[in-house]
């Protein structure tokens, strides 16, 4: 009888550990939807997914939005047909939400209007995405930011170390070689790194003068772009295997300790 409870109560237990994991990872992905970051929301569904892997629900809603990624890409990539044929082919279900469709209902419009849009338009969107990062480490070298101060960008990267040695707690998830147990272990090294690059973004937000603000909102929209396509681009190797979400998150969280660090040294001397 005694061993009977105990087998209950580890169950509730468990059963509860697991429900925070999923609850959280359903809130991440409505989060990353409205700010449209897809590829953030395909891999919070997946993690719940994991939790839950009966649940039809999130099956479709995981689906739905690597489609979308899907014709997201397509689009990046120039591949207007494609694009078009297969927001089609998805934007019909009844399982599509709302704001899913409404994104559709876009990137179909955007691909059948640039059908005939010139070939080289990939070349020259991608030469002038790497040459605006590439001018922004340069302008760094020559930029004095007079309203920040020393005090305050070694505080900073003080901060930044301290996250990155306490990520030795996610060790543990590691030892069993699972790949949910180190899914979940990447998504908390990704949401710790993507608490910090907040932080930073929000300090910036205080001190930058208007116009600089401006031009660093620009960069960060480009920034984005390019956390995703690599991460895209690298866990590509994994396609269709359990390890691939893994590496996704991992290069995620990889680019944007990086993008941190840059911010700091770059906008706080």
């Amino acid at each position: 009888m005694k061993k009977g409870l105990l087998l209950i109560a580890a169950s509730i237990i468990f059963a509860g550990c697991s429900n925070g994991i999923y609850d959280k990872a359903m809130k991440k992905a409505q989060e990353a939807l409205e700010s449209g970051e897809f590829e953030k929301a395909a891999a919070s569904y997946a993690l719940a997914l994991d939790e839950k892997p009966e649940d039809k629900n999130i099956k479709e809603l995981y689906e739905n939005t690597e489609a979308l990624i899907q014709v997201k890409q397509a689009i990046k990539q120039d591949e207007w047909d494609k694009a078009f044929e297969k927001a089609n082919q998805i934007r019909d279900k009844k399982s599509l939400s709302g704001y899913l469709k409404t994104e559709l209902d876009k990137y179909a419009k955007l691909a059948e209007e640039n059908k005939k849009a010139n070939a080289n338009q990939k070349v020259i969107k991608q030469n002038n995405e790497s040459q605006n990062l590439n001018q922004e480490k340069s302008d760094s070298k020559n930029k004095t930011i007079s309203h920040s101060n020393a005090g305050q960008r070694n505080e900073f990267l003080a901060k930044l170390d301290s996250i990155e040695n306490g990520m030795s707690d996610l060790d543990g998830l590691y030892k069993n070689e699972s790949t949910v147990e180190m899914k979940q272990a990447e998504h908390e090294r990704y949401e710790r790194w993507d608490h910090a690059l907040n932080d930073v973004y929000n300090q910036l937000k205080m001190t930058l003068p208007s116009d600089e603000m401006e031009k660093l909102k620009h960069k960060q929209r480009q920034w984005i772009i390019y956390r995703d396509e690599t991460a895209l681009q690298e866990s590509s190797k994994y396609k269709g295997g359990t390890h691939e979400q893994v590496e996704y998150l991992s290069v995620a969280a990889r680019v944007t300790k990086e993008r941190c660090y840059e911010l700091v040294k770059i906008y706080m001397q």
